[in-house]
């Protein structure tokens, strides 16, 4: 992928974000204040989970795809 970026004169990097149990409290306290809000873009039912593999797979998908389990 980096040459291909590389070859379009593209700046591109990779990254992986590893958090923590105190990094997930913090986030959780900003939800539950209201000043910390996710976006969801398409929910499915977990019979559909095709279609919300499909969904990411576009690679168009702005904000969260969730998968309810009931």
């Amino acid at each position: 992928m980096q040459a291909l970026a590389k070859e379009r004169n593209i700046e591109a990097k990779n990254y992986l974000v590893h958090s923590s149990g105190e990094d997930m409290a913090k986030i959780a306290d900003l939800m539950s204040q209201g000043r910390l809000q996710a976006h969801v873009s398409h929910v499915y039912d977990f019979a559909d989970m095709a279609r919300a593999h499909q969904q990411v797979e576009t690679r168009k998908t702005r904000g969260k795809v969730v998968v309810r389990v009931s």
